[in-house]
């Protein structure tokens, strides 16, 4: 059952707290991380990449955001083999909490070989003990090619569709 957004009985977690839940959550499984994050939205999300991705990066509601968190969890573990995995490090202070390596190490589908390792850095900030926005941008450490053949092969594997933010339709 999925958590319902909005519900005042929902979790409202300090920044250390969230950190915490969420490393514990990726323990478990990728799709289980994810859903941790759906599920401590606010009503109103910005979803921000550096640099920019257009068409991915504004405003949503935090039901529209739940979906993308949702899709993205889908459509990047489909385009890696069966070796993936997912390396992540939470610390947290006030109201942010960064995850810092959030890298996905693997072979990428299609390619037999290609190996990558594709590092960002993920800042969550939270309003009231929920996630408001999510700025994510690559490790210095990640290959450019490497984000350029990930990207293929996702876009190879069903791409990712996850709702656009408002003002882009």
């Amino acid at each position: 059952m999925r958590p319902v957004l909005s519900d005042q009985s929902a979790p409202r977690e300090s920044a250390v707290q969230l950190a915490e839940g969420f490393e514990a959550a990726v323990l478990s499984s990728i799709s289980a991380g994810y859903e941790f994050l759906a599920s401590r939205l606010d009503d109103e999300v910005l979803v921000q990449h550096s640099p920019a991705a257009e068409g991915l990066d504004g405003w949503r509601s935090g039901a529209e955001t739940q979906t993308y968190l949702r899709e993205e969890a889908i459509a990047i573990p489909r385009a890696f083999e069966s070796d993936l995995r997912l390396e992540i490090g939470a610390t947290a202070s006030d109201d942010t909490v960064c995850i810092r390596p959030w890298t996905w190490v693997g072979t990428l589908r299609g390619t037999e070989t290609v190996k990558v390792s594709i590092g960002y850095e993920v800042i969550l900030n939270l309003k009231a003990g929920r996630i408001s926005s999510i700025t994510g941008s690559p490790l210095a450490s990640t290959q450019r090619d490497h984000i350029k053949l990930w990207l293929r092969a996702i876009e190879s594997c069903g791409g990712f569709k996850p709702p656009p933010p408002r003002g882009s339709g």
